[in-house]
């Protein structure tokens, strides 16, 4: 993709803030985001990649129990229908 649209920088954009305050929060063990500085592979997505995408994972304190009851809670305002999100 050799222009992104607004909605896709919009999306990206989201998902560094989500990232950078979860990383920040009392209750969230780890964050997983290409682009943040911690990540593992944060150098080679930076390499590889024309962005980080928007896909966010986190550990919660609680473990299980405790990431059930977040996703219990999480609202997304789409503008498309998608499935909700689970716990793998």
């Amino acid at each position: 993709m050799l222009f992104p649209s607004y909605l896709h920088i919009f999306v990206l954009r989201n998902a560094l803030a989500i990232a950078l305050f979860l990383e920040k929060h009392e209750a969230v063990t780890k964050v997983l985001y290409p682009g943040l500085s911690s990540h593992p592979q944060h150098a080679i997505a930076k390499k590889q990649q024309h962005g980080f995408g928007a896909m966010v994972t986190f550990y919660c304190v609680g473990g299980r129990p405790q990431s059930a009851s977040v996703l219990q809670n999480v609202r997304v305002s789409m503008a498309e229908r998608a499935p909700p999100p689970t716990l793998c």
